[in-house]
């Protein structure tokens, strides 16, 4: 494992565990903090170096600090909106499960260490509408092109709050499909609530796990979303017998397998070398909290869709997440997607030498790797890619 990765995997187990670590003594932290922020979990890294008193240049703890400081802010502001979201809801008989990290962050040490962009909420879909005109009292904005999304709605509000309303768990595709379904008939209502609901232990543990693997089909998931697990098993209850008859229903158990072999390397000293879980280690921390296009590409190509024509066409055409960093107007305005894939198509025929014409033949030839993560790509493809 590179310097980097190691120096972040051991503070993280630290702040989780209390486990003093045996860190490197040589650490650019300028990349530590760029590492961390890629994945969500520089406000975390923070806390390690604060506790053990690593000598840290002023100049690089400043960096963590502030943005420790800002999650603590972020996380109280989304648990307010959250409390007050849930009480209209209760008033208004509008059925909601909030979903992943709304959730998990309580079995941190504290919730603010547990990042995360946006408030997820699941409903009954006959009850979008009248969510859309609560969210829009409160405030919100819709995100333009998202309301037609098959899988929820997004609104904004400045500064930095986004919620998702879920009208289902995931897209109809999804190796996970029938088993999300169910939701609602493995919901438990919160104690003295009528509308609010939870899932139960091991269903939230199945519904990260089908989020996981979401992610790593398109390309990565980040350190937050394997933590998440390690603390739900470390946190929770849970009926194994139910949990194993739940990950077969969502087609999840080889993922899981492999997540866990992940987790003893991390947490536990327990590991046996093997190589498909040093290459999803691999993955999840080199593509940061989003993954990486060619990640998604090469995963794309080593699934049923084994056609190197097609992983050429979703490097000059790829979706709006992964576009996002590059162009910012695609947050605020989707609807100008179709037109920066024009602008990278000419730029590949007019300008054949540049940088996308590069990534996309390094991609195109990068069969190799095809090869290497069809194990990963078995357990993690959906049915179908549209």
């Amino acid at each position: 494992m590179e310097p980097i990765y190691d120096y972040a995997v051991k503070l993280i187990k630290y702040v989780l565990t209390g486990d003093i670590p045996g860190l490197p003594e040589q650490i650019d932290f300028e990349k530590l903090f760029a590492f961390g922020k890629s994945h969500g979990v520089e406000n975390m890294l923070y806390v390690g170096l604060r506790d053990l008193k690593i000598d840290v240049p002023v100049d690089n703890m400043k960096m963590f600090q502030t943005a420790y400081e800002m999650q603590i802010m972020v996380e109280a502001t989304q648990a307010l909106e959250l409390d007050a979201l849930t009480e209209e809801f209760e008033e208004q008989g509008i059925d909601n499960i909030p979903l992943k990290g709304s959730v998990i962050k309580y079995l941190y040490p504290t919730p603010d260490l547990r990042k995360s962009g946006d408030i997820d909420i699941l409903i009954h879909p006959e009850d979008i509408n009248t969510t859309n005109k609560i969210l829009l009292e409160y405030g919100y904005v819709l995100e333009e092109g998202t309301e037609h999304h098959e899988v929820h709605v997004s609104f904004i509000k400045k500064p930095f709050m986004e919620i998702e309303v879920h009208k289902r768990l995931v897209r109809h595709n999804s190796r996970a499909n029938k088993f999300c379904e169910s939701v609602w008939d493995n919901a438990i209502t919160e104690e003295g609530k009528k509308h609010l609901y939870r899932m139960n232990n091991e269903f939230l543990y199945t519904h990260l796990i089908t989020h996981l693997a979401k992610h790593l089909f398109l390309g990565g998931a980040g350190i937050r979303l394997i933590t998440d697990i390690f603390l739900v098993r470390e946190k929770l209850i849970l009926d194994n017998v139910k949990l194993d008859q739940y990950l077969k229903s969502a087609n999840l158990i080889e993922i899981n397998n492999m997540i866990l072999q992940l987790i003893k390397k991390w947490f536990f000293d327990d590991y046996i070398f093997d190589q498909d879980i040093d290459l999803l280690e691999q993955i999840v921390l080199k593509g940061g909290s989003f993954g990486s296009l060619e990640m998604r590409n090469t995963m794309f190509a080593s699934s049923s869709l084994n056609s190197k024509l097609i992983k050429y066409f979703f490097m000059i055409f790829p979706g709006k997440s992964n576009l996002v960093g590059k162009y910012p107007i695609l947050k605020s305005k989707p609807y100008m997607l179709p037109v920066i894939w024009l602008h990278r198509f000419f730029s590949l025929i007019i300008f054949g030498r540049g940088r996308i014409a590069k990534e996309t033949i390094r991609n195109f030839n990068n069969s190799n790797a095809d090869n290497d993560i069809k194990k990963i790509v078995k357990a993690v493809k959906d049915k179908q890619i549209y």
